[in-house]
Formats: structure tokens, sequence, C-alpha cells
């Protein structure tokens, strides 16, 4: 594989740059081509997972302080560690947690999470993580790590304030004999500066002289016992200090495997953030492989993303020779580069700039020879370091290869060059290698056309312009247009005359078929432009059509609405009058009760919101709604009786009845009231911003509770906090908080405009 030919170092050095650890930055830099399809389709997996829970804004964060590669040494051959050791392993216990919360959140949009084996492996060690949090923070040790130790401690501060009153006191009183008014600490010991003359008059022990000698640090003869047993406490607190490390040390010695495939896996998941870091900005995707090379707008990913120029680079089945021409400086050797790269990228298991659908082959070998390779040392020109190239690649090449070769035959005698690339493109050709060539020669243009499974291929070139456009157009050979590119140049005119009369007499026949076929072309693209127009008009028109569609349906609702609202009105007055008819026949006596309502359902009976009742014969089943005729009621079938009876429920009611006594009716419909609109509550302003800078600890977790309610009740989409760098102990109480928080949806560090690590920024629910 010709890794540093096709710039895939390069590549690694921007993915690099992503990782927030050693060991995923080292696991980066070692990447290489894979074994078989499998592994590189799983790496793409892993990746377009990572890639899901950054665009979701949900990814973990790695912290600097995660590596703990020297204290794993330290563990696995049961050291006993130091404070700062016993910090570093806290901090990378939170980080695992922080980590693992992270991730057992995945995006909504993340069918398939291929991190879960991960998220599996990662093992929280809550007990030891708690073990550790009783015995340091982050200004060191605690003191009531141990209650030996709070003892000790307790007693070091009595003496050492009874030392302090002593000294202040011999201070005050032989303020004549000291050269200056105050007490230090010299060798361990606490010394007042006596003055040379009173050295013999002064009771006390000689500790130390200044550079002049003339002043005497002497420890008062009065707090030498004080002294003594400040000593003797002081080593009393270093070895209950030691015992604590060593029996906290033993402790993570059990836990070491536990520690060392954390630290992997989370080394490992940095590495696979990163490079779903790097596919996010460059825009790129997860490949298939298959047995062609079907790459759709694919891009050089070390171009600026702003200005490179996608192509898409497919080839038929039967195509596995592809031969670029066109002029110089158009983008021939970045066409080479791209395809050899984005192959060796895909096989290594990374996300490649391409559209979504795109796939090519897993090649057993990928192989190039790019430049101007002569070699001074070696004495070889271009064309001889060429050759040793192409010997080589002759001698590695295996059963499917990708072999891209710029200027075959190049740097030597035109006629001698032409032959030699064609007879190795035979060579090459007979396996099922896909080969991609560029040259300037025009009898490997004509080459394409004879043989099988071979190509032409140009970039694009703008003659009114006379700039190229990096644009590559597959079956089409391109001309070099030097003489145009001379023009651009300033090349005296007669030279350029003279150059254009040579041209134009010894131009080849396959000039002629290349000038013939951009005629064609350029006539295929008037044409395409004039069905463009045309469906651009169908567009139109088809949009035109589907408003009036929709207008017209709109009408057809409003008149639908204007001929309910009629029908209820006229339902409603004839309704009316009926019931008043029949109030009045009531008082007649002229009509029975049940022959009134009978009369009134027959006439009412066309109401669209009423039972609508079915024509007998009705096969009837449990649970059916009839009307009962003489109780002018609505009930359910229950179950049915002898003899064509049915019991019949009606409210409460159970009644026997026959079937001619009632008849079917639809199901009542069920009438949903809207539910009673929620109160409003006003939402109450809050800065968008909280400033925890210079607070202690409990001072700012008071602060941050009360802020983040705020922010929830004025439903603020996101807010900063700004905690600063320091020690860290402010931003880890602020990330603890969100992470136990309900109220957040997510959070994140801040931005090289936003404050970086010194602010988080947080996202509510």
């Amino acid at each position: 594989m010709d890794l540093k030919t096709l710039e895939f170092p390069a590549v690694l050095s921007h993915i690099e740059r992503r990782a927030k650890t050693a060991l995923g930055a080292e696991k980066i830099r070692t990447l290489h081509p894979l074994d078989t399809p499998a592994l590189a389709h799983v790496s793409m997996q892993e990746i377009a997972s990572a890639k899901a829970y950054i665009l979701a804004a949900k990814a973990p964060t790695f912290g600097d302080f995660f590596d703990i590669h020297p204290q794993l040494k330290d563990i696995k051959i049961a050291r006993v560690l130091s404070v700062q050791d016993l910090l570093r392993l806290r901090r990378f216990l939170a980080q695992l947690s922080s980590v693992l919360k992270r991730l057992q959140s995945p995006p909504e949009t993340l069918e398939a999470n291929a991190l879960e084996p991960y998220m599996a492996s990662l093992e929280p060690l809550d007990a030891l993580k708690k073990e550790l949090e009783a015995l340091v923070d982050d200004e060191g040790l605690k003191e009531n790590a141990s209650n030996e130790l709070k003892t000790q401690k307790n007693a070091l501060r009595v003496l050492e304030n009874r030392l302090s009153q002593k000294l202040k006191s011999v201070v005050d009183r032989h303020a004549s004999m000291l050269s200056e008014s105050f007490f230090t600490e010299r060798q361990g010991r606490y010394v007042v500066p006596v003055k040379q003359t009173y050295k013999n008059r002064f009771k006390g022990s000689v500790v130390d002289y200044s550079a002049s000698g003339e002043t005497i640090y002497m420890e008062p003869e009065i707090v030498g016992e004080i002294s003594a047993d400040k000593r003797r406490v002081e080593a009393a607190i270093d070895t209950e200090i030691e015992r604590i490390l060593t029996t906290i040390s033993q402790s993570l010695h059990a836990h070491y495997e536990g520690l060392r495939a954390n630290h992997a896996s989370l080394g490992a998941l940095d590495a696979i953030f990163a490079k779903a870091d790097y596919a996010v900005e460059m825009n790129m995707e997860p490949v298939a492989f298959a047995d062609t090379l079907h790459l759709e707008a694919a891009r050089h990913p070390l171009i600026d993303p702003k200005s490179v120029v996608p192509n898409d680079i497919i080839l038929h089945p039967d195509t596995h020779l592809v031969i670029i021409s066109g002029s110089n400086t158009g983008g021939k050797t970045v066409v080479l580069k791209t395809v050899g790269l984005l192959s060796m990228m895909a096989q290594s298991g990374l996300l490649i700039p391409v559209k979504p659908g795109s796939h090519l082959p897993f090649y057993s070998g990928i192989f190039a020879d790019i430049g101007d390779e002569q070699s001074i040392e070696q004495s070889l020109s271009t064309f001889s370091s060429h050759l040793t190239n192409i010997q080589r690649i002759i001698h590695q090449q295996t059963s499917r290869s990708l072999i891209v070769l710029d200027e075959v035959g190049g740097g030597t005698d035109p006629k001698a060059g032409s032959a030699f690339a064609r007879a190795l493109l035979d060579h090459l050709s007979r396996t099922n290698h896909d080969i991609f060539v560029t040259t300037h020669y025009p009898e490997l243009k004509a080459y394409a056309y004879e043989h099988p499974h071979a190509i032409n291929a140009s970039v694009a070139f703008d003659k009114d312009s006379l700039n190229p456009t990096y644009h590559l157009y597959l079956d089409t050979p391109g001309e070099s247009h030097a003489l145009l590119i001379a023009e651009r140049l300033g090349m005296p005119e007669p030279i350029l005359a003279s150059a254009h009369h040579y041209f134009n007499n010894e131009q080849s026949p396959v000039s002629d078929l290349i000038q013939t076929l951009e005629q064609k072309k350029a006539q295929l693209e008037r044409e395409r432009d004039t069905l463009h127009a045309a469906q651009r008009e169908v567009d139109a028109l088809k949009s035109s059509l589907e408003a009036k569609t929709a207008d017209l349906n709109a009408q057809k609702e409003a008149l639908t609405d204007q001929y309910n609202r009629r029908f209820r009105r006229e339902k409603d007055a004839l309704e009316s009058a009926f019931n008043q008819a029949l109030e009045d026949l009531k008082k007649s006596a002229q009509l029975k009760p049940h022959e009134i309502n009978a009369a009134k359902e027959a006439l009412f009976n066309a109401d669209t919101d009423a039972p609508t009742a079915q024509k007998d014969p009705h096969d009837y089943q449990p649970g059916d709604y009839v009307h009962v005729t003489k109780f002018n009621r609505t009930g359910q079938l229950k179950k049915a009786l002898k003899k064509g009876q049915w019991q019949v429920m009606m409210g409460n009611v159970a009644s026997t009845l026959k079937e001619s006594e009632f008849h079917y009716i639809d199901p009542p419909k069920k009438i949903h009231q809207p539910a009673p609109p929620k109160a409003k509550t006003p939402k109450k302003r809050v800065a968008s911003e909280l400033d925890l800078r210079g607070l202690r600890v409990e001072e700012a977790e008071s602060l941050l509770d009360k802020y983040l309610d705020d922010c929830a009740l004025a439903k603020q989409p996101f807010a900063r906090i700004i905690h600063g760098f320091g020690t860290f102990a402010i931003r880890d109480m602020v990330q603890k908080t969100l992470a136990q928080s309900s109220l957040i949806k997510s959070y994140r560090a801040g931005q090289g405009g936003e404050g970086g690590a010194g602010v988080t920024v947080v996202y509510f629910e």
C-alpha cells in the first residue's frame, strides 16, 4: 500500500489533532488498511454512530486528565501510589461515569448503535470511585481520610497555634535583640533573627546564619519542646498518610484489570469520536464494498471543502482502465489521488467524502506512481524513477488491485514513452485490476477506444477564461491546450504564430477525433439545457395546477360548511315548529304518547348526528345497538333467548323483547369534549449566563441549583455556565450537578468563541 504517496498520513494527522487523549491519538496515528471488508464495515458503523451523537449534541467529553497509563504500570506491580496519582484516578473514574452516562442516552435518530459493545465493556467501578472520593478531593488528601489522621491534624493545629503565640511573645519581649521583628522557619524549625552582638545573651539554639553573618537565626529555648512535639506529630501524620496510601494502593491492585479495560475502551472511544468529528466537518459518509467502483460527488479530503470540486467517478462493471487527459493544472492528478486515497480510507474503516449510496471494491493492494520522482542521489532520471516504481508495482500486485499512474510513459521520448505505456497497460489489464492513468499522449487516447475494458476521461477546461474547471468527464478525451495556456502566460506573438503553424500541419488523426467529440459534446450540452428548460416549464405548470387544485378544494370546503350551517338552521326551525304542533296535539288528546314519539322519530331520522336505522332483516349479534319502537329508546343486545327473543339493556334496565319490536341501528358516535386549555405560567426573565468564578464550591453549587430552576421555569432553551479553569473544582461540581439534573437535556464544553474549557453550555429539556 502506497500510504505516503496518496497522502494517507496527512489525513491521519487531521484526525489525530481531534483526539483528546494520548491513547486515542496513538490509535489514530497507527491506523492502517484492515484485512477484511467486515472489519472495515464495523469500524465505519462505529464512526457513523459517533457522528449521530455529535450531530445531536450528545457526544461525551474526553478530558486531558484521562490518560492513566503511568498509574496503571504502578497499580499492576502494587507499587504505593502518591496523592497526585489518586487525584488522577478519581478524575478518571468521574470521567468514566460521565462518558458512560452520555453514551446511554443515544440520539433518537440512531436506530442501530454500533457503540453498544464499548458501553458493555465499560465497568463503572462505583465502589472504588466512592472509596477514592472519601480519601481525596481537588485539594489533595482529605483530613478525615482516617480517624487517626484527623486526630493528628487537630493536634498539629493546636501545637502550631501555641508556637505562634510563644514566638510572638518572644519577638515582643526581645525586639531590641532582633534585627527584624518577625519569626520564620529555617531547616524545619521556627527561628527569630537575632543580631550578632546578642548571640550569647539570647536563650536559644543557633539554626542558621544570614549571608552577611550579621544575623543569626536562633530557635528560642521557650519553643524548643513545642517544636519537638510538632515534629513528632508531623512524623505521625506522615506515617498515617503512608498507611492510607498503602491500603488504597492494594485495593487498586485488585481492580487492575477493570481499570486497564476501561482505559483501553475509553481510548478507543476517543479515537472513534475524533474520526467522527472529522467526518462531520468534511461531510463524510460510510460506503459499502462491491465489485464495481461507484463514487458519487467524490471530494479530496485535504482540499478546502469550500473550494473542492466534487466529481462522480462511476465505472461500468466491464470497465477497469480509465485514461485521463486534459490541460496541465486541470486536476488530473487530483482525480488519481482522490480515487486512491478514498479507497485507502474506506479500507481503513474511515468514512469518506462522497454521497450516500456510494460503493467500491475492497482491493487487495493499492499502488501509486505519482509526481516527479527524479533522484539525484541514486542517479535516476524522472523516467528511470517511474520505471523503478512501476517495476515494484508489477512484482507486488495481487488478484484485485487499484493502480494509479501519473503521466505514464512520461519523462522520455514521446514515441518511445507512448509505446512503453501501451505495452504496460496491456500487461496490467490482463488481470482484474482497476487502473487509472493520466497522459498527454494522443496514442493512449486512441488506445482507450480500441481496448474492450478501457474508457477515456478528461478534466474540463474553459476556453473563454483559459482556466481549468476541475470537473471530470467520463467517456470523453481531453486536449492539453498547451498553446492557449502559453498565450495566457504572455508568450510572444511570433512564437505563438509559429507554434500554431506547426501544430496545424502536424495534428494527428487522434486530435481531429478529439475535436469532433468535443463538438458533439457541446451539442449534447445544448440539447440538455433545452430539456432542462422544458422541464422547468413543466414544473411551473405543475405548481400552478396544484395551487388551483388547492384553491378549488378550499372553495369546496367553504361551500360544504355553508350548506351544513344552512341545513342545521332550517332543521332546527322545523323541529321547533313540530314540537309546538306536538304540544298542541297533546293538549287536544287526539294522539297517544307513543304514536307522537314514533311520528317524531320518523320525521327526524335523517339527522346526520343520530344513529342510522338499518333495513331488516339483520343478523343480530350480542352487542348490537337497536332502537326499541314502543319505548322510543336505544338499547344494546346482551344475549339471545328462545323463540327469537333477546335480552335488551336500555340504560340499567334489562327487558325481554322480540326481534319484531326493535330494529338495528349504527352504534352511536362518541362525542369528544375538548380538553380545557392549560393555564399559562408567566415566564420569568432569566439571564443567559451564570458566572461562578471566584466563589467557593458550596456557594457556587447553591447559586447553580437556583439558576437551573429559574431557567427551567422560564423555559429557556440554553444557558452558559462560566466556571473558569483553576483547579477544576467548580467545573467538576458544575458537570456533576448537570449530569444528575432531570431538567438538563445535554451539555458540552464551550468552543473557541464561547470561552473554551472555562465555560459549559447547557441545553434544557
